[in-house]
């Protein structure tokens, strides 16, 4: 090529550059060169020369030498590179800087140290990008942030920064990935100093193709604020190990990003609390087996650590499969269209101090499957307002706070249950609260050690299921049985109805001193009993529907009695309860009842001899041949049985009166039927009609409700 092509003055640095540049010659060791054309630069002949600074604005550069060891400061402002750019393991001692500029062919920065800041601010790569094990070696000086910078860069090609090391922060902010991004194994080592948090910035790039962060390690917080990823992405085993200062909460950025590809964090770690805040994933994302390892430390009072994926969308699957989050973390809002998985992850933030770690899910909507198989959360968890419009299993599920509570809470198919049956006696006792909630599909509840079940204003649409359910004893050696508040029961309860059987006792055992809140809890129990008797008869269970219409009765007598200002009708109503109650539990104890009956008969025959005795003391001895001997010594007998405690006082009286009434039997019958012992016959006193008369009102009673209660208590249907 003719040298006389080229400037004469410029030529002994080094440089080929075409006449009609601007330029300065060296002027205090600097060169300045604008709008050439230049074929070559030399930094070997540069350095030689003692030049320490090179500026180079609005030219093109077809050819560019750099020494092994450059030391002198490098400005390439709006240039055009022409051919390949080569500094693979050059080292430079000074500030590089192409800002604005054209790389038209391949870049290779391999190996390369800055030792200063290193600036590609504005620049487009239009080929291969390799900055492959390049070191950035700036550090802060005096209080001064020192920032290796790729604003606004324009990467078209494949672009590697592969085990690349920045020992002061970076920023990409606003750049843009064409193809394929690689920052694998790169180190991000730039540290907060003085407690002033030192920020690497991605906020607003843009990924077009696969990129990867695989075991890349950010040793200070980093953001991604407002960026998009179009293709797959990928977090693998990538370590984000900011943590807390003493003067604010770091926070790793990714809220308001879109990614329309698959993401994978597998493996990923969290030092510092993280935000996901209204980002939006496109496409499956994998969170399998990621720490968020932030832990409550030196925190300023009312300040919230907090793991956030408030508002996130997951339009498809979303797997938090072992994941751990060591303190709180929130999906409030969030949303989730496919499929969910929880399975195994840890929800182990615990209250310090005044803040209480609350693992939040309040808003959420989930509207396919979702899985917290093996789950375990510490802390309370908010499960307010959620929607789980797929079906939810807690399968293994571990809550360990009693604070625990689904509260406004949609169901369509749920499940909580344990898989091993077998070992149902040493599990884990768990505790659930319903409230304001609605099971609109089938709900089960199978395996499970449970020592607090509440509902309250809980409306069951289908059919529930408790399956070799165990509900523990509390301190009183009692079943702590589920409550249920103003709950619907719309299809099939399948309980045992053991654990929603209250005897009398225990319904008045569960009202406390408050006269009005006794009298509330009554209509509460009363109502609930109510609606499971009428469940019961609409799924053809009369034998428990029986059982539950005596509860019924029982706190319907609670009620009456707590009730101020009662009525005339309701004093007579209370009064007959208390009578059915003791005569034969509502018509369903037949036992009861027959027991009643022969104290009636025994009674009354026991009077009608006294009375005899009265007028007739010869009467022993015309006894005597009916068996009063015999009487008298199985009277002995029972008398001996009862004060050994082996029979109780109301069957004592009632084998007592079966004496009086087998004798009854064998030698005078007519006696049993009452009233008919007057007819035809004047010869009985006053007082004897008169006990005749009270006698047959009462039999007739009792024998009516004996017919009733066996009837009630009959297999055939009436």
């Amino acid at each position: 090529m003719d040298s006389e092509n080229f400037i004469e003055d410029l030529k002994p640095y080094g440089i080929l550059a075409r006449e009609g540049c601007e330029f300065n010659l060296p002027e205090e060791a600097k060169i300045k060169i604008s709008y050439a054309t230049i074929e070559s630069i030399d930094f070997d002949v540069l350095q030689e020369k003692g030049i320490k600074e090179l500026t180079i604005g609005f030219s093109k550069i077809s050819n560019i030498k750099f020494s092994n060891q450059n030391d002198l400061r490098i400005y390439f402002f709006k240039c055009n590179f022409l051919e390949q750019v080569f500094a693979l393991e050059c080292n430079f001692e000074k500030e590089v800087e192409f800002v604005g500029c054209n790389f038209e062919k391949e870049v290779y920065f391999s190996g390369v140290k800055f030792q200063d800041k290193a600036s590609f601010d504005f620049s487009r790569f239009k080929d291969e990008t390799f900055f492959i094990e390049t070191q950035f070696l700036a550090k802060q000086k005096d209080n001064k942030t020192i920032e290796n910078s790729f604003i606004g860069t324009f990467f078209e090609k494949r672009v590697f920064f592969n085990k690349a090391k920045f020992q002061s922060k970076v920023s990409f902010q606003a750049s843009r990935f064409k193809d394929e991004t690689f920052f694998i194994q790169t180190q991000f080592l730039a540290k907060q100093k003085d407690n002033k948090t030192i920020e690497n910035s991605f906020i607003g790039t843009f990924f077009e193709k696969r990129v990867f962060f695989n075991k890349a390690k950010f040793q200070s917080k980093v953001s991604f604020q407002a960026s998009r990823f179009k293709d797959e992405t990928f977090f693998i085993e990538t370590q984000f190990l900011a943590k807390q200062n003493d003067i604010e909460a770091i926070a790793n950025g990714f809220q308001e990003i879109i990614f329309e590809n698959k993401v994978s964090f597998i493996k990923a770690e969290f030092q510092a609390k993280t935000s996901f805040y209204l980002s939006k994933f496109q496409d499956e994302v994998r969170f399998w087996h990621v720490k968020f390892l932030q832990v409550l430390m030196n925190q300023k009072e009312n300040e919230i650590i907090e793991n956030s994926f408030i508002g996130t969308f997951f339009e498809k699957r979303a797997d938090f499969s072992e994941a751990i989050f060591k303190t709180k973390v929130s999906f409030q809002a969030s949303r989730f269209k496919d499929e969910a998985k929880f399975i195994g992850a840890k929800f182990s933030g615990e209250q310090q101090g005044s803040n209480d770690a609350e693992n939040n899910f309040r808003e959420a909507f989930f509207e396919k499957r979702v899985s917290f198989a093996r789950a375990e959360f510490k802390a309370r968890i908010n499960f307010s307002l959620l929607k789980f419009k797929g079906g939810v299993r807690f399968i293994d599920t571990v809550f360990e706070s009693k604070n625990f509570i689904f509260e406004d809470v949609e169901f369509y198919h749920a499940e909580f249950i344990s898989s091993k049956k077998e070992d149902i006696e040493s599990d884990q006792e768990q505790n659930y609260h319903f409230k304001n909630v609605i099971f609109k599909d089938v709900t089960s509840f199978e395996n499970l050690n449970i020592s607090e079940l509440n509902f309250e204003n809980v409306i069951f649409n289908n059919i529930v299921v408790f399956k070799d359910v165990n509900f523990v004893l509390n301190h009183e050696s009692k079943i702590n049985k589920p409550n249920f508040i103003n709950c619907t029961f719309s299809n099939q309860f399948n309980i045992e109805h053991k654990y929603i059987q209250y005897d009398f006792d225990e319904i008045k055992a569960k009202i406390n001193s408050d006269t009005e809140k006794n009298y509330k809890n009554l209509l509460n129990y009363r109502d609930l009993f109510r609606k499971l008797k009428s469940n019961r008869i609409a799924h053809h269970n009369q034998i428990d529907a029986s059982e539950l219409r005596t509860q019924e009765l029982y706190a319907r007598e609670l009620e009456l009695e707590h009730k101020k200002d009662k009525s005339l009708k309701e004093k007579i109503e209370r009064w007959q309860l208390i009578f059915y109650k003791n005569l034969c539990d509502h018509h369903t104890d037949l036992i009861l009842n027959l027991k009643w009956l022969i104290i009636v008969i025994g009674l009354f025959a026991s009077l009608y001899f006294i009375l005899q005795v009265i007028q007739n003391f010869d009467i022993f001895l015309a006894l005597n041949k009916y068996g009063l001997i015999l009487s008298l010594t199985g009277f002995i007998l029972i008398t001996i049985v009862y004060y050994f405690q082996d029979i109780k006082k109301f069957d004592f009286f009632a084998c007592v009166a079966s004496i009086l009434v087998l004798n009854v039997i064998c030698y005078k019958p007519k006696l049993i039927f009452g009233i008919a012992n007057l007819i035809g016959d004047n010869t009985h006193n006053g007082f004897e009609n008169f006990l005749f008369t009270v006698y047959t009102i009462i039999i007739g009673l009792v024998v009516f409700s004996l017919q009733k209660t066996a009837r009630k208590n009959s297999i055939v249907p009436s």
